[in-house]
């Protein structure tokens, strides 16, 4: 019983091993590895300022999604107090007259830290770009009205990027997870069978040493 509990505790360890190796060969040939480092260039990339009412030309060298940051920087009232964004109406125009209209997307706590503005910003609009190239960034009031001037700028969408790359890779991060899963499974059946095969080597030779007494 002894050897066969060594044999269960051996087949643990290779089915786990195992799974490590697999694991580690999946992810070596996907896309996962690049994840901290597409998210770090994403977070490199620069913010593109705008004075509203107002446009100015852009060059966007990623697709994929991006943000429209208002800019609490120019507001005279203290970031904190700042009420609701106004309304505004942002558009990315391409050279062949595609127009990107922006998403609301405005959450009160969604607030980010500028890196153009010098200050705080928070997200009010989202705008996914499926080609790179120049576009015209122009953000006007919805009643078309000048009102106030205040800043706003052009970013990444950090939170979809983000999500965008993890369901990008989907596939193999949920294959790793059931993978290792998996084998955790098997490799603890394993060596539960072997304790036993031991427990029950220890019971039948603790009877065998009674019987003989």
């Amino acid at each position: 019983m002894i050897k066969t509990a060594g044999r269960f505790f051996s087949a643990a360890a290779i089915v786990f091993i195992s799974v490590i190796l697999l694991d580690s060969v999946i992810f070596h040939f996907s896309d996962i590895r690049y994840i901290p480092s597409r998210l770090a260039d994403i977070y490199r990339e620069d913010q593109l300022s705008l004075l509203v009412p107002g446009s100015r030309n852009v060059q966007l060298n990623r697709t994929g999604a991006y943000g429209i940051y208002y800019q609490y920087s120019l507001v005279a009232t203290a970031a904190d107090s700042v009420q609701k964004p106004p309304a505004l109406a942002c558009t990315l125009n391409s050279e062949s007259s595609q127009i990107i209209k922006g998403v609301a997307d405005y959450e009160p706590t969604n607030r980010y830290w500028s890196n153009k503005g010098g200050g705080p910003a928070t997200l009010i609009q989202s705008i996914t770009v499926d080609e790179s190239g120049e576009y015209t960034f122009e953000c006007i009031y919805h009643d078309d009205s000048p009102g106030p001037e205040v800043m706003v700028s052009l970013g990444p969408n950090y939170t979809w990027e983000y999500i965008r790359l993890i369901l990008k890779n989907g596939p193999a991060i949920l294959g790793i997870m059931l993978s290792f899963l998996g084998g955790v499974v098997i490799s603890s059946i394993l060596v539960v069978v072997g304790i036993f095969q031991i427990k029950e080597y220890q019971s039948v030779s603790g009877k065998r040493r009674n019987h003989e007494s």
